[in-house]
């Protein structure tokens, strides 16, 4: 990063993947299908989906039954050039159980490709993958 914009693209890159774990932690599935490109691509351990409304239903259907969990975030290391962006993050991932303490249930990592979209940068490609642990919507 060379820039005063570049700079100020990994901040707000940084704010999408905050962003990005609020809106999914409270099954605000709208606001998460935001945060993708109109063409974005969600490979994830549950399936993988293009564009919005695949998305949302995709999410819908694994994610809406199971109680509320949340993730914690760490170690974004962003690359901007321009109107693109890489990013590489790790997370973990609590699952809340009433009367009881929280369990953590899995740890993992995102590869983002990002792309600068009517001003706002957003996901075009968020892989996500599970390096252990076991996600609750296996149980």
């Amino acid at each position: 990063m060379n820039t005063t914009d570049d700079l100020h693209s990994a901040e707000e890159i940084r704010n999408l993947l905050v962003r990005y774990g609020l809106f999914l932690d409270s099954k605000n599935f709208e606001g998460y299908v935001s945060l993708f490109t109109h063409d974005g691509v969600l490979d994830a351990p549950l399936g993988s989906a293009t564009g919005s409304e695949n998305i949302r239903a995709m999410l819908g259907n694994v994610l809406g039954p199971i109680n509320a969990g949340f993730h914690i975030y760490a170690n974004p290391l962003i690359e901007v050039d321009g109107d693109d962006a890489t990013s590489m993050s790790r997370f973990s991932y609590v699952q809340a159980v009433e009367g009881e303490l929280p369990e953590l249930r899995l740890v993992g990592h995102y590869e983002d490709t990002l792309r600068r979209e009517d001003g706002r940068w957003k996901f075009a490609r968020r892989k996500i993958t599970i390096d252990a642990g076991r996600a609750p919507y296996r149980d």
